[in-house]
């Protein structure tokens, strides 16, 4: 797999993350996870450039 294989994977995560985690029984349960997605991502693309 290649890293933007790896980094598309982990974006459609994050999307289906952050569709969950707007549903009031799964947010406070979900936005950790989230945020940690995130900052995953923000740091392989910061690593890319």
């Amino acid at each position: 797999m290649s890293d933007l294989d790896y980094l598309q994977h982990l974006i459609t995560i994050f999307r289906h993350l952050d569709i969950l985690s707007k549903l009031p029984e799964k947010q406070a349960e979900l936005e950790p996870i989230r945020v940690q997605f995130r900052d995953l991502i923000a740091e392989i693309i910061k690593e890319e450039s």
